[in-house]
């Protein structure tokens, strides 16, 4: 059995035997002194047979005989374009390997790239150049492959194909490539270093058109949302918590906004909607309404929470937060943020809900120095008892600012044990947010 070629030790597999150039293997099976006398391809001298079971089968030159074709680089150019030109007599289609057009994707497929050649050369003139191997049709060139070991293709050569609209091909040879068992046969797709790309239509794998398709239709979809919003003005927003016996809490989101014309301004209508994973529109008056319609809406708020109050009575109902006006850079899920927007209450016994602050008020009721000032929640829903009050919550002891984060005893405003709003914060939107709502209908 014969020993792989490696990189650094390149021997030529082709000669010359009854005027055509054949692999030197076809004679391995022949004893020494029947074998025929053989030719280098290159510079035509006789050359040695070296067929044994050591290294590659291979020729060898006589002692002191100078030919190109003892140079390693040389030896893997030739043998590769041999190997070629051997292969591709037996078929008529050539199959070359296709990138996809998405730079970072690395799926390829197998295109049919050269087809019904009759002749097959090598170093076959055209124009002012010699090509590799040439694959003729009635003696004109209908494609080329470049072979390249450590020097690429020149680039005048590739425009001067590219003009010639000729298919040509470029590929990155190793022994590997031509040296059993792995040699390539043609049946194999050609895999190419580069080729002639007006002759092939760009291609896109599956994989990225799918992607680039939800891409584009997310991209359309948040186009027509964002059509579809501009033509709304919100007037106000706020948000309702609801706790239930189960332990479990839902926050709901209600808008209240115009419909209005761009160009003109004209409002349509004003309508009142809670926000979730979808809308849904409460109550709508139309422009020609006779009253007041953002407070006719808060109304109809109103008696929707006292609907579900009563429908519900074990349900707790958080209706303390009062309607505010919408941010510049408003979303309604941004009234989700726990952390900014916490919840009144924070633990379910089994029983009941639990609102930590005023369980430390009740343990620590003579604690109170310098006290801030605390929201409390109206629960149950309650629509004619007044606006909550503004009591002092007891407070002792470091804790992180709900807001900014660090840890301060100067703080302002107290929501549980363990959050608070620091003096500094107060003066942020948040604080006075926090502040202007108290007691809101």
């Amino acid at each position: 059995m014969t020993k792989p070629e490696g990189l650094h030790d390149p021997v030529l597999q082709w000669a010359i035997v009854d005027d055509r150039l054949q692999s030197v293997s076809a004679f391995a099976h022949l004893h020494p002194a029947k074998r025929p006398a053989a030719h280098c391809p290159i510079c035509n001298r006789q050359v040695i047979l070296k067929l044994g079971p050591e290294r590659a089968h291979h020729i060898a030159h006589h002692e002191g005989d100078i030919c190109i074709a003892t140079q390693p680089e040389t030896i893997i150019h030739l043998n590769a374009k041999y190997h070629i030109q051997n292969v591709l007599h037996t078929v008529s289609t050539l199959f070359i390997t296709q990138k996809c057009s998405n730079t970072f994707c690395e799926n390829e497929r197998a295109i049919e790239y050269v087809q019904a050649w009759d002749q097959v050369e090598t170093e076959w003139p055209f124009g002012p150049y010699r090509l590799d191997v040439a694959l003729l049709r009635h003696g004109q060139v209908i494609g080329a492959i470049e072979v390249e070991v450590f020097h690429p293709c020149e680039a005048e050569k590739i425009a001067y194909l590219n003009d010639q609209h000729i298919p040509w091909v470029e590929i990155q040879v190793t022994p590997e490539f031509y040296t059993q068992p792995g040699a390539w046969l043609p049946s194999q797709p050609l895999a190419q270093k580069g080729f002639n790309p007006g002759l092939v239509q760009p291609w896109e794998c599956d994989a990225c058109r799918n992607l680039r398709e939800r891409g584009e239709w997310a991209k359309d979809e948040w186009e027509r949302k964002r059509a579809y919003a501009a033509q709304f003005k919100v007037l106000a927003v706020r948000y309702v918590d609801f706790y239930y016996p189960s332990g479990k809490k839902y926050r709901n989101i209600y808008l209240i906004e115009n419909k209005i014309d761009q160009e003109t301004a004209q409002v349509f209508f004003t309508q009142l909607q809670e926000v979730g994973s979808e809308r849904t529109i409460i109550s709508t008056l139309p422009s020609s309404f006779p009253g007041n319609s953002l407070e006719t809406l808060k109304g109809r708020l109103k008696e929707e929470l006292i609907a579900i109050k009563k429908k519900n009575p074990g349900w707790l109902v958080d209706n303390s937060r009062g309607w505010m006006k919408a941010p510049s850079s408003f979303h309604p899920m941004m009234y989700l943020h726990e952390s900014r927007y916490p919840y009144r209450y924070d633990t379910w016994d089994g029983k009941n809900w639990k609102n930590g602050f005023e369980e430390l008020q009740k343990k620590t009721p003579s604690a109170v120095t310098n006290p801030p000032t605390a929201i409390q929640p109206r629960l149950p829903l309650d629509s004619h008892l007044p606006a909550a009050a503004v009591e002092q919550q007891p407070f002792d002891g470091e804790y992180t600012c709900m807001q900014c984060g660090k840890k301060t005893n100067d703080w302002t405003t107290r929501f549980d044990s363990k959050t608070c709003l620091c003096r500094d914060c107060s003066n942020t939107n948040t604080g006075r947010a926090e502040k202007q709502n108290v007691g809101e209908e």
